[in-house]
């Protein structure tokens, strides 16, 4: 099934490994492929994901004090191997998934070394989203929208004056979504730098573009170091925003498709 008129469809991850694959086509470098999952499964679900997972992986899901929390995190970690096992050809507990100085996960070679397929993730509220490409640095990100958040003061306290002036022009009901997006447009590439959230969020600008569908970013790197890129927005549910950024400008999102085991 693909993701057609309905923007991306989010997959249960116990259909994920018994119901649905992820349909492969040949990685083009201009590609980013983004799949979605729900972080829901029966028994034998999480049963499976946890005999795919690492060592490391399993000692750091029984550190997790709810049960929910930990379930989620191996549904997560097992989805996104048998993701990453249909790109490679590997059984999902052969995946190598390694982290980088700045905490960025990569795919290893058995024999050492990086893989040439790259990938980012983010989880949010029981949700997954994943992005794959071939050769090219890539950064996700996923958020469900909260009414409840004060998002005027987070945005005058974290965002750029440019920013704070954009998201106050929308009425009151467009102010959330605005919000989210600038949000997520960040994180997404400030993960594809490998550099996380820890940077300064006002020094990573988000300019969006007439038709919403994407945004330049203008990142201040250093006193004297700029760096620009552009983000593209993901067509999701009502409620949730997502984001794909990645490295140059000459790629385009396709969105995950499935097809029956």
């Amino acid at each position: 099934m693909g993701s057609g008129d309905f923007g991306l469809q989010f997959v249960p991850v116990e259909q994920l490994l018994f119901g649905f694959k992820p349909l492969l086509k040949a990685f083009q470098e201009s590609s980013i492929h983004v799949w979605g999952c729900v972080l829901e499964g029966d028994v034998r679900t999480i049963e499976q994901c946890n005999s795919w997972l690492s060592v490391d992986e399993r000692a750091r899901a029984t550190r997790f004090i709810r049960p929910e929390d930990r379930h989620q995190y191996i549904l997560a970690r097992g989805g996104l191997r048998k993701l990453l096992s249909g790109c490679t050809g590997l059984d999902p507990a052969a995946v190598i998934l390694q982290t980088g100085p700045e905490g960025k996960p990569a795919l290893g070679n058995p024999g050492g070394g990086l893989q040439s397929v790259r990938f980012n993730l983010s989880h949010s509220h029981g949700r997954m989203l994943v992005g794959i490409a071939g050769q090219r640095d890539v950064g996700v990100d996923l958020e469900q929208i909260c009414s409840k958040t004060e998002i005027m003061k987070l945005a005058k306290r974290f965002y750029a004056p440019a920013e704070f002036d954009a998201i106050a022009s929308h009425d009151t009901s467009g102010q959330s979504d605005a919000f989210y997006r600038h949000w997520v447009a960040k994180e997404a590439f400030l993960k594809f730098k490998g550099v996380g959230l820890k940077f300064p969020l006002g020094q990573c600008r988000v300019t969006m573009a007439l038709d919403g569908g994407s945004a330049g970013i203008h990142w201040q790197k250093g006193p004297a170091e700029v760096e620009r890129g552009v983000v593209k927005f993901l067509p999701l549910p009502e409620g949730w925003v997502g984001a794909v950024a990645a490295e140059g400008t000459d790629w385009t999102v396709r969105l995950g498709e499935w097809m029956p085991d």
